[in-house]
């Protein structure tokens, strides 16, 4: 399903949306489930998301949209099926959420993501919970700074549970910790070329 200019649109659950994806999965060919684009002030309200064929939401060149209790899971072995996929989009508010699945992609396709909040959610056995992740062409046009990860408690399903890891030209800057909690069996955390402040953080970070 594609959203295209819809200014204040609004879904509302408690419905669910099957992208039956099990038939896509293994195709290289394969469509994202519901893609909003340029929809300022997008609402989204209590709906449930399952095994999409690709990515589950994607909302791209969006501003002030507010994304509120949503259900996202899909198989542990499918592939691709991100949770939310998030470019050239700003003021994005996502919370009270459950997210079975998810990433940010590959190859360039999202090269400016900026003023985004994720609060009050849990990540329970992940291999990654909150990820930012970027894969362009050359590796040291990329930087990282801002980002403040704060009141993040969970579990991980490595034992390396933190990474910090920026390569390149540019390092990572205004990288800030705080009242985050992960738990597991040997937990560690790694970091290398990252500037910030890591307070009340479980696993300790000691940053290269």
């Amino acid at each position: 399903m594609y959203f295209r200019s819809v200014k204040g649109l609004t879904i509302a659950g408690p419905g669910q949306i099957d992208g039956q994806g099990s038939i896509w999965w293994g195709d290289g060919d394969v469509k994202l489930m519901l893609l909003f684009k340029n929809c300022d002030g997008l609402r989204l309200r209590g709906s449930r998301f399952v095994n999409s064929p690709k990515t589950h939401i994607s909302i791209s060149g969006c501003k002030g949209a507010d994304i509120q209790s949503p259900r996202i899971s899909a198989a542990d072995y499918s592939p691709n099926t991100n949770g939310i996929d998030i470019s050239w989009s700003s003021h994005i508010n996502i919370h009270d959420s459950s997210i079975g699945s998810g990433g940010l992609g590959k190859h360039s396709s999202y090269t400016a993501v900026e003023k985004v909040l994720v609060r009050q959610s849990y990540f329970t056995s992940t291999q990654n919970g909150a990820r930012i992740k970027t894969v362009p062409p050359n590796a040291s046009s990329v930087q990282v700074s801002d980002v403040t990860y704060r009141d993040i408690h969970g579990s991980s399903a490595s034992t390396q549970a933190i990474i910090f890891n920026c390569v390149g030209e540019f390092n990572c800057t205004g990288i800030v910790t705080d009242d985050v909690e992960v738990t597991g069996e040997g937990v560690f955390a790694s970091c290398q070329n990252v500037h910030g402040d890591f307070t009340q953080t479980t696993p300790q970070i000691t940053c290269a």
